[in-house]
């Protein structure tokens, strides 16, 4: 059972709006949400799902906002985010530790349209063994979960930046960070499952 209230459209906001400013921000983040949705690629675009994560957020009408322009950056302008497939291992990684079920359902679409097999997200608990994952794809998996302990030991860092250099290190870690900050929104809000 959902927690908090979704907002789904501006006639819908249940809190007081005092000034002509406070409005305009929420007329804004909806416009933006609108606009901004339909040029996330990747299976997000649209679906209910989706919109049922945000609505809740839209109660304070800035961090809507705000958040919008994390995902823009993240889904539509990093260059490592752009593989499909390793972002979507990265997430399913982060939402199976995290418990988060509503985050994990809604990316089984994305990621079977990555091209993750069935086998891989059976075998997602024991990457390291799995003949289903690449070295690329363990590695990833093996980032995500360091970086959710709270700890990337110098070697996975050093044996990561070989790969990607520098600047995509760090998109991968902020990548992984904005799948984390939704896992705790979703876990703590419960939205309503929507499936599309």
């Amino acid at each position: 059972m959902q927690r908090v209230r979704p907002i789904l459209n501006a006639d819908d906001y249940p809190h007081d709006l005092a000034t002509d400013e406070q409005r305009n921000q929420l007329a804004r983040t909806f416009s933006r949400y609108e606009a901004h949705a339909k040029t996330w690629v990747g299976g997000y675009a649209g679906t209910p799902t989706v919109l049922s994560s945000w609505a809740q957020t839209f109660n304070v009408p800035r961090f809507g906002e705000i958040l919008l322009d994390y995902a823009d950056l993240v889904i539509n302008e990093l260059p490592w985010a752009r593989d499909m497939k390793l972002r979507e291992l990265a997430i399913l990684t982060i939402y199976a530790r995290q418990r988060c079920d509503f985050g994990y359902r809604a990316h089984l679409g994305p990621a079977a349209a990555a091209g993750i097999t069935g086998e891989q997200i059976a075998e997602l608990p024991v990457y390291r063994t799995s003949d289903a994952f690449g070295e690329e794809e363990r590695d990833v998996i093996e980032f995500t979960h360091a970086a959710l302990d709270g700890y990337v030991s110098d070697e996975l860092f050093e044996k990561l930046r070989a790969r990607y250099g520098e600047q995509q290190m760090v998109e991968m870690t902020v990548a992984v960070s904005f799948w984390a900050l939704w896992g705790v929104l979703i876990n703590t809000f419960q939205p309503d499952y929507v499936p599309a």
